[in-house]
């Protein structure tokens, strides 16, 4: 009766796809409907009545963009604190696509659910698809296929991260993903798929920035045979990005924003970790609760502020180098075994928990586990310097992505794209990609 049952979704996956393409959508908007529901009555106060979204209200300095952006197509805002600046008009302080995406769904609707809805059916839709022809590419086979679909929906915490809509981690936990299933398979037009990926999310966060040309060089390197003008597609597609973003800045600031400069308010993101009361709080309590040096000065422009947190950013190197590396400890303790939930704010009381997380201690035994395998496979291919397609990637991947948060700081959902590819990576070299060269 098993076998039965599993020739039959074999026969489905091989011939009717759409079957199961519209079960996932109907799991994907029952999901997001639950998932708005809840995130309507536990976070209001970005709401209406009408159970709207209020655009100016969105957090993490990304409302007063979408606002201005949605009413009147202007991509720039007021800066957040008008205490330090007198009607100073920024450009620069966020990446575009979170924005972008926000406004082209609320032009649909700004109904949260028929919103949040949209959202989740593009982008796991695209996850669906990636997966479906990468494993395609590959051996055809249903069972690993559906294995995919279940490590993005398993774990609560990865999920609902990927169901949000308020930060760029929820675009990256499927972009990133999704880049790496192309990378390590057969897909037919990989160099141009990969292309039109990197582009997209180099404009989600600055952490991607060296993330994104890392990737665009490796693939250059390791697709020998393929032609030399796709290999050099996705390294176009980056220096493309580049030039976008930096001409926008130039145009508008008359600087051109790069590599930590890319958004302006950067050194003042980075001010949270120089700063000696970290350790006291993170990763415990949110950080956004340290003690910040009040600003007695009036800026002028954007990039007066970046350069005077960039001062005080650099002062606080020189003289506190072992601080420094004392908080670098605690990230990577973090990284590698929290298993708390973290950045929690007290009630008004003052009191505060941190229980015990099931999601967190899956999904770091999954990548202690990947990481275990990977330096396995490393040392034992370091002798004849012939390295795997799929450990090269992981690794150059994984690097990366936590450079730039042993810098700043990692949050649970900052690292949800890193244990999701940990997830498929585990996955795929336990699996049917073991004996095979990628």
């Amino acid at each position: 009766m098993t076998i039965n049952l599993l020739k039959k979704i074999e026969y489905i996956y091989q011939k009717k796809l759409y079957l199961i393409y519209f079960l996932f959508l109907i799991f994907v908007i029952m999901s997001s409907l639950v998932y708005g529901y809840v995130h309507l009555h536990k976070i209001a106060y970005y709401f209406n009545d009408n159970n709207q979204i209020i655009l100016s209200k969105i957090p993490f300095g990304y409302g007063p963009l979408i606002d201005n952006l949605y009413y009147n197509n202007k991509y720039e805002q007021k800066w957040f604190y008008d205490e330090v600046f007198e009607g100073v008009q920024s450009y620069l302080v966020r990446l575009p696509l979170l924005p972008l995406l926000i406004v082209a769904i609320s032009k649909i609707s700004l109904n949260f659910y028929i919103f949040i809805v949209l959202k989740n059916l593009i982008f796991l839709s695209l996850f669906f698809f990636v997966s479906h022809y990468s494993v395609k590419s590959l051996n055809n086979n249903y069972i690993n296929f559906l294995a995919l679909l279940f490590i993005i929906f398993y774990n609560y915490y990865n999920f609902i991260v990927i169901l949000n809509f308020v930060y760029s981690d929820a675009i990256i936990a499927i972009l990133l993903p999704s880049i790496f299933l192309i990378l390590i398979s057969n897909i037919k037009k990989k160099s141009i798929l990969i292309s039109i990926f990197l582009f997209f999310l180099f404009f989600t966060k600055t952490t991607m920035f060296f993330l994104t040309i890392t990737i665009s060089i490796l693939f250059f390197f390791l697709n020998k045979k393929i032609n030399i003008i796709k290999r050099l597609l996705p390294i176009s597609s980056i220096l493309i990005a580049i030039l976008i973003w930096g001409s926008f800045g130039y145009i508008k600031t008359g600087k051109f924003p790069f590599v930590s400069g890319m958004v302006s308010n950067n050194q003042e993101a980075l001010s949270i970790v120089m700063n000696k009361e970290f350790h006291n709080y993170y990763p415990k309590l949110s950080v956004d609760l340290i003690p910040k040096i009040k600003i007695k000065e009036k800026f002028s422009s954007e990039w007066e502020y970046y350069e005077h947190y960039k001062k005080i950013n650099s002062e606080y190197i020189t003289k506190n180098k072992e601080r420094i590396f004392k908080d670098i400890l605690i990230k990577i303790k973090f990284i590698l075994f929290n298993y708390r939930k973290d950045q929690v704010s007290p009630d008004e009381n003052g009191n505060y928990e941190n229980p015990i997380m099931i999601s967190h201690i899956v999904n770091r035994m999954v990548f202690i586990a990947s990481l275990f395998f990977l330096f396995k496979n490393l040392l034992i291919n370091t002798k004849t310097f012939k390295f795997k397609n799929i450990d090269l990637y992981y690794f150059f991947i994984i690097c990366f992505s936590l450079i730039p948060h042993v810098i700043g700081w990692a949050s649970s959902k900052h690292l949800v794209p890193i244990f999701l590819i940990s997830h498929i990576y585990l996955f795929f070299r336990m699996n049917f990609l073991k004996n095979q060269n990628n």
